[in-house]
């Protein structure tokens, strides 16, 4: 086995710790905490990641706004660094919860990530079209032009790229 393939493996395993183990995680006092090392893409493999109150008044808003079938595209900008990758992390807390089919497609890696029950793939994106263009599934994009499907889909970006302009 190559370098690459057991990255890519070591990579899909702890995905998948994620993913099973956000729906039995709690919230306390704002701290939503996993094994260390499972979130995905976040610096110095924490356990642990505040939760603003900001993510559950916007996820409020993005539920209400879904539900009354006249968005299902949605855009969500700010300065850099104020935490809109870390709310799509939240925000697969509250999908996974729910039992969701989420696509999480993130300008710093090459292939999406399938969260599908229990289930964690990796795919390129072109692969998951069938899944994307389901109308009850999530589509969650960080920071890059999402494709047009009739998925759900939450753009997170900064106002300074050039997808939003």
């Amino acid at each position: 086995m190559s370098f690459p393939r057991k990255r890519h493996a070591l990579m899909k395993q702890n995905l998948s710790k994620f993913w099973n183990a956000l729906p039995s995680a709690d919230i306390v006092d704002d701290i939503l905490s996993l094994e260390s090392g499972v979130f995905p893409n976040v610096r110095d493999n924490p356990s642990k990641i505040f939760i603003r109150k900001a993510y559950t008044d916007l996820f409020k808003e993005i539920k209400a706004l879904i539900e009354s079938h006249k968005y299902y595209r949605i855009v969500i900008t700010g300065n850099p660094g104020i935490g809109k990758s870390y709310f799509l992390y939240y925000l697969l807390y509250e999908l996974a919860k729910s039992g969701e089919t989420v696509v999480l497609d993130s300008h710093d890696r090459d292939k999406c990530i399938v969260f599908k029950h229990a289930m964690v793939k990796l795919e390129n994106i072109g692969n998951v079209g069938h899944i994307l263009n389901e109308e009850t599934n999530w589509y969650l994009v960080d920071t890059k032009k999402p494709l047009r499907y009739g998925a759900i889909t939450i753009l997170v970006s900064s106002q300074t790229h050039d997808i939003i302009r």
